[in-house]
């Protein structure tokens, strides 16, 4: 059955408005990927600082520690001092 020269136009006609709505489609898409691709790029830059501020927060944790350990060893040194030095006197 042959189609009519009205019917193929309407055909090429509606075809046409097809793939400009699909052109249309694809340009959001685009712009979409684009917005994407920024945001991407800024949480890539926070994920960094925060990155950066958890070593720091890591180091400081490590240096407290450290100097916790020291306070406790000379505080434990002294009352063993003081202790022994009571002894010695109340003997």
């Amino acid at each position: 059955m042959q189609m009519s020269s009205d019917e193929s136009n309407g055909w090429i006609e509606y075809k046409k408005l097809v793939f400009y709505q699909l052109e249309l489609q694809m340009k959001e898409i685009e712009k979409v990927n684009i917005k994407l691709d920024k945001v991407k790029d800024e949480l890539t830059a926070k994920f960094l600082l925060v990155d950066n501020d958890l070593k720091e927060l890591n180091k400081s944790v490590l240096i407290l520690k450290t100097k916790a350990g020291v306070w406790g060893a000379v505080a434990g040194f002294i009352i063993a001092t003081a202790i022994q030095i009571i002894m010695v006197i109340l003997k």
